[in-house]
């Protein structure tokens, strides 16, 4: 969990596995202002250590919002380091 800040607005990162989905699970919540961003990155091998799906198998999920760009940098930055995206 990270918290960001923004010209005066404050968001929340979060990296989870999301059993119900059997998914990865990367959120964005704007804490002072309406904001939230999901992407969902499926698990090959629910049964066995993490699997990333490949990168056309992810989904983003969002709520009708601005998220300045700034905070979009740091996400895909998070996400690019958690290492959950399979190669290729």
């Amino acid at each position: 969990m990270a918290i960001w800040e923004h010209d005066g607005q404050m968001f929340e990162y979060i990296s989870t596995y999301c059993l119900p989905e059997d998914a990865w699970h990367h959120e964005v919540t704007g804490l002072s202002a309406s904001a939230y961003i999901c992407l969902v990155i499926p698990d090959l091998t629910p049964d066995g250590p993490f699997t990333p799906a490949p990168p056309d198998n992810a989904t983003l999920r969002f709520f009708d919002s601005t998220i300045p760009w700034p905070i979009w940098t740091k996400f895909m930055t998070a996400v690019q380091d958690s290492r959950h995206f399979a190669e290729g």
